[in-house]
């Protein structure tokens, strides 16, 4: 899924750092704060609300927007809580490219 969506997003013009689980990931935001996230809910070592809340909590990481994405609309209320966007599994490309264009112009 996660390599599908960053040819989708390299097919868009975007540039893209893919991290197989939360270590990785939360490598790459220490090394170079990306633009924008797109967080899997589920992922290996830490599930996405708990890396999240760690990246909102962290006064040294830069806010971004965070587009979060599972197939259990459980996790839509704390997500939003945490001021992100939720974004519904399976993933339609166009509403999927429409929400990465929508954050990128609206991030803080």
């Amino acid at each position: 899924m996660r390599e599908l969506l960053a040819h989708h997003l390299e097919q868009g013009g975007y540039r893209v750092l893919v991290a197989e689980d939360a270590v990785v990931a939360g490598r790459y935001v220490l090394e170079t704060p990306p633009d924008l996230m797109i967080l899997d809910m589920e992922m290996p070592y830490m599930n996405g609300i708990d890396f999240l809340r760690l990246l909102r909590d962290d006064p040294t990481v830069p806010k971004f927007p965070v587009l979060a994405l599972s197939a259990y609309g459980h996790y839509e209320d704390v997500v939003s809580l945490l001021g992100s966007r939720f974004l519904s599994k399976p993933i339609q490309v166009d509403a999927f490219l429409k929400a990465v264009r929508t954050a990128l112009v609206n991030r803080p």
